[in-house]
C-alpha cells in the first residue's frame, strides 16, 4: 500500500499529457494518476505466485496458485496450518508473474476505463509493473516509490542497508 501511496503522490507532480485540448487533458490525467497508484499497488503482486512455496505441515501438499485460491486449497485438503518459504533464485522473477496475476484482481470495468482513450496508459502501467521499460515516467515513479518504501521500512527498523546487505539480523527478532 505504501508504494501505491508514494507513486500516487509523485504522480500529482507530473504532467502526463503535454499536448492535447484541455478536455483531453482533463479526461486523461486522472487515468494516468490511477495507473501510477495501481502500478505501485501491484508491482509485487507476482511474488506469492513465483517466489513462495506454501505447503501443509508434512510437506505432502503444495499449493498451486493457478489451480485454486489459498483458501480453497486449505479447505479442499483439510489443512489447518500451512508453511511458507521463499524459493531460491527469486530475484526479479515476480515481475513477469505480476502481469499474469493482474487479471485476477483488476475488474473489466477498470481495464475499460484505463483503455478508453487507447492502450497507452494500460501499456505504461503494465510496463511499470513488469519492469520492462524502466525509462518510462510511470515506471520511474513506481521504482522510486518502491525504493522510498524500502528505505523508510529499513530506517524504521534501524537497519542500515550497507550493514546488512545480505539480510536482516535474526537476533533482532529472537533476543
Amino acid at each position: 500500500l505504501e508504494v501505491a501511496f508514494w507513486a500516487a503522490q509523485a504522480a500529482e507532480g507530473i504532467i502526463f499529457v503535454a499536448s492535447g485540448t484541455p478536455v483531453e487533458k482533463k479526461e486523461l490525467e486522472p487515468r494516468w494518476r490511477v495507473a501510477a497508484a495501481l502500478g505501485g499497488l501491484f508491482h509485487d503482486i507476482g511474488k506469492p505466485v513465483s517466489d513462495l512455496s506454501i505447503t501443509d505441515e508434512d510437506g505432502r501438499y503444495q499449493w498451486n496458485p493457478f489451480l485454486e485460491t489459498l483458501s480453497q486449497w486449505t479447505t479442499n485438503n483439510s489443512i489447518e496450518r500451512y508453511f511458507i518459504r521463499w524459493r531460491d533464485g527469486r530475484c526479479k522473477r515476480h515481475e513477469q508473474f505480476s502481469i499474469l496475476v493482474l487479471n485476477r484482481v483488476m475488474t473489466p470495468e477498470l481495464l475499460a476505463w484505463l483503455t478508453q482513450p487507447g492502450p497507452e496508459i494500460l501499456q505504461a502501467m503494465l510496463e511499470a509493473i513488469g519492469n520492462t521499460d524502466p525509462e518510462h515516467v510511470l515506471s520511474k515513479l513506481v521504482i522510486e516509490a518502491d525504493q522510498t518504501s524500502v528505505q523508510r521500512d529499513l530506517k524504521a527498523q534501524r537497519i542500515s542497508v550497507d550493514d546488512n546487505a545480505l539480510g536482516v539480523p535474526v537476533e533482532r527478532y529472537l533476543l
